[in-house]
């Protein structure tokens, strides 16, 4: 879910707003392996990491630039949490 993309994309230090079609192969495959490593760690222990889903406002873990959370989306809008330093 929405969770977990926030999380992938943090740990990948990407972007949550650029375009799909600015990535390679290689950089899909990365996202691809990150969101099956978070996956199977929630399966194994219940728990999901929460570097930056709703965390907006607070520290980010690895540079201490506040969290920000954004909607997205018209029809169904979401909760985007980023670190913009981490995440340029």
């Amino acid at each position: 879910g929405n969770e977990v993309k926030n999380e992938v994309l943090w740990q990948a230090r990407r972007s949550p707003f650029g375009p799909v079609r600015d990535l390679d192969d290689d950089g899909l495959r990365e996202l691809v392996e990150l969101a099956r490593e978070v996956l199977r760690e929630g399966a194994a222990t219940g728990r999901r990491p929460r570097h930056v889903y709703g965390r907006a406002g607070r520290p980010c873990p690895r540079c201490g630039a506040l969290v920000q959370v954004k909607p997205q989306a018209a029809e169904l809008p979401r909760l985007t949490y980023w670190c913009p330093r981490c995440q340029p």
